[in-house]
């Protein structure tokens, strides 16, 4: 709730940036070893974790071209399954092999956060943003010079940032409050169901606490079922990537769900 925030007012770019500050932080007092710091280090980054939901997903939809929009912002949640896989595996080895292994499996939590501040200037703001900030000829040419860059030989980019800047004007000319989002409209109450209904299924019980799960089941490396199952969950992610665009969106979730 709180990302969208920063996200507006000050760029999408700038909110990842300093969200790494969360992970970094709580990476650092998770791994200090007491109970009183893992608590405090897990509630900071898992801050991190809440905006970080919001930011990456809204500029890479924002850099994405229509014709490849389902794929680019798919890739997102793809990557994630691959990080949780890398994470998985790691455990595996820290916990069952290294003493107070699992304290380095929270530090390693800063290292994607040091790279993404240390390559920074490899990756753009959005460039719509810039243009609901501000359509002058500078702008318009700095977002010009992102797409150029993201788009495909012979792509009609002025024509794009165009589309933008009408866009720019008639979301200034729009007064859309947050009682307007939540009112009962049927596009609204279906997104939002489908959002409750997916996360209802327990899914992320079964992220948070897979290695539990499996030691209560009975399996004596609880660990190895985790990573299974994550690389099963990163593999079907690519698949659905794949397909995204070719079968549609709705076949997805029917069978997505029919499997469930």
């Amino acid at each position: 709730m709180i990302g969208s925030y920063p996200a507006e007012s000050r760029g999408r770019k700038w909110t990842i940036l300093w969200n790494n500050v969360f992970f970094i932080i709580g990476a650092a007092l998770s791994a200090v070893g007491n109970f009183p710091c893992l608590l405090i280090g897990r509630f900071i980054a898992g801050l991190g974790v809440g905006i970080s939901t919001v930011a990456p997903p809204v500029l890479l939809s924002e850099l994405a071209s229509t014709a490849n929009r389902g794929v680019i912002t798919t890739a997102f949640q793809g990557l994630l399954t691959f990080g949780i896989v890398v994470a998985s595996v790691l455990s595996y080895g820290f916990v069952e092999n290294v003493t107070h292994g699992w304290q380095y499996i929270q530090a390693f939590a800063a290292i994607p956060a040091l790279l993404i501040i240390i390559f920074q200037n490899h990756f753009p703001e959005s460039p719509k943003w810039l243009l609901n900030q501000d359509s002058s000829d500078a702008t318009r040419a700095e977002a010009v010079k992102i797409l150029t860059v993201l788009r495909p030989e012979g792509h009609n980019v002025e024509e794009e940032v165009d589309a933008m800047v009408n866009e720019a004007k008639k979301d200034a000319e729009s007064d859309a409050s947050w009682a307007e989002v939540f009112t009962w409209r049927k596009a609204v109450l279906i997104g939002c169901g489908l959002m409750f209904f997916q996360a209802a299924t327990g899914i992320n019980s079964v992220v948070f606490y897979s290695s539990t799960i499996f030691q209560l089941a009975g399996f004596d490396q609880s660990i190895i079922g985790t990573v299974c199952w994550t690389v099963l969950n990163c593999f079907m992610t690519y698949v659905s990537a794949k397909l995204v665009d070719r079968s549609g969106r709705k076949t997805l979730i029917q069978s997505g769900t029919l499997v469930m």
